[in-house]
């Protein structure tokens, strides 16, 4: 593969989010799911820089805000190659991305490059959960990584982030999650940090997730829905008769 730039890290972000991005719902009045996922981010930002060492200027990154196009493949290689750790934040989407398999496989293959030689084990890769996936459905790469929800409270390992981001009664739930994710970076991003690499054509990476199990997610059992509507010939005493057609 290409190298796009030099070996760097001196003021490298502590983590590198990684996620899947979300429709916008239909309708006028729908959030946008994403803006939650840019707030956990900022959040976790603050708590890292509060318990950092000595902070970089950035301390973490997400690609929100990036124009898509070689400027966006680009900047995610460059920091793919020097962020210190990596937080893949899992759900049913996220499994299912191929951009979020090339930026897993790109991290894993620089980390397993430096000291992990080769062993499987990537400690600089740390999960979060959005939506709860089950185990079982893990892909391949997934299942080597060490996912334990429940350090981050009981709440938090039922539901994932995706309620705690903005249902008010989970609020304390929300700020321990965070607080304990941060932490959990910073140990590492300070510890034992992925070592630098040179950063690679993201455009032809391959996705770690391409595999089997992946694509098991899918669902691979056809179904059929019915809808049930009598017409106004039909409609049985009673009935109003305001929602209902000629024919079914």
């Amino acid at each position: 593969m290409e190298s796009l730039g030099p070996e760097t890290g001196g003021d490298a972000p502590y983590f590198f989010l990684s996620y899947a991005h979300m429709r916008k719902p239909v309708g006028h009045d729908a959030t946008d799911p994403n803006l939650w996922i840019e707030q956990l981010f900022k959040d976790l930002c603050r708590r890292v820089s509060e318990m950092a060492t000595d902070p970089p200027p950035r301390v973490g990154f997400m690609d929100s805000g990036i124009r898509h196009g070689t400027e966006w493949a680009r900047t995610l290689s460059e920091h793919l190659a020097v962020c210190k750790t990596f937080v893949p934040l899992y759900s049913p989407h996220y499994f299912l991305s191929d951009d979020c398999g090339k930026e897993w496989h790109a991290f894993c293959a620089r980390a397993r490059n430096g000291h992990a030689k080769g062993t499987g084990h990537v400690q600089q890769v740390i999960p979060a959960q959005w939506i709860p996936v089950p185990v079982k459905q893990y892909p391949r790469a997934a299942q080597q990584i060490q996912c334990r929800p429940a350090d981050l409270g009981e709440t938090y390992a039922e539901h994932g982030f995706y309620p705690l981001t903005h249902m008010g009664r989970f609020r304390s739930d929300y700020d321990f999650a965070v607080y304990s994710l941060a932490r959990q970076i910073v140990n590492v991003a300070e510890g034992e940090p992925a070592p630098p690499g040179p950063a690679l054509d993201y455009e032809s990476l391959p996705s770690a997730f391409a595999d089997s199990g992946r694509q098991a997610m899918r669902g691979d059992k056809p179904f059929h829905i019915v809808i049930a509507a009598p017409c106004l010939a039909d409609l049985p005493a009673g009935r109003p008769r305001d929602y209902y057609g000629a024919d079914a």
